[in-house]
């Protein structure tokens, strides 16, 4: 049952990313709403998927933040496909962005590790997945 309620609250944090998007910056009243109602209710299932009884705490959050992190990625991906690039910035997505990204990654990475009592193979294969994706996207 918690895998339930972790797959939809992973896909109302990628609905209230869309939304976000959506929203130019909170300007669109109708999209932030919409953006404020999606993350409670992916919170709310969140924390459903911590209260029923069979996945460890670290392991939800983990999973939760790195597909989510990964899902949203992949939507501004495809977003981006669509507006002209002018050659002058870093790319599709900027450096702050792959930073931030990265430690998100590194971090959810090391998380999951640290709550499955550290998998060595794993971990490395997720920390060279990261790298081998940041660099797919320059």
């Amino acid at each position: 049952m918690n895998g339930i309620f972790l797959m939809l609250a992973l896909f109302l944090e990628l609905a209230a990313a869309i939304s976000l998007k959506l929203s130019r910056r909170f300007s669109k009243p109708l999209p932030s709403f919409v953006m404020v109602v999606f993350s409670a209710l992916s919170l709310t299932l969140l924390s459903f998927a911590l209260n029923v009884k069979g996945f460890e705490v670290g392991v939800v959050y983990a999973v939760w933040s790195g597909v989510g992190v990964a899902l949203i990625v992949t939507m501004e991906l495809f977003w981006k496909q669509r507006e002209q690039w002018n050659g002058k910035d870093i790319g599709p997505i900027g450096t702050m962005a792959r930073i931030g990204l990265g430690l998100g990654f590194v971090g959810s990475v090391v998380h999951g590790q640290l709550a499955t009592r550290l998998a060595p193979a794993t971990w490395a294969l997720g920390l060279i997945g990261f790298s081998a994706l940041a660099l797919a996207c320059h």
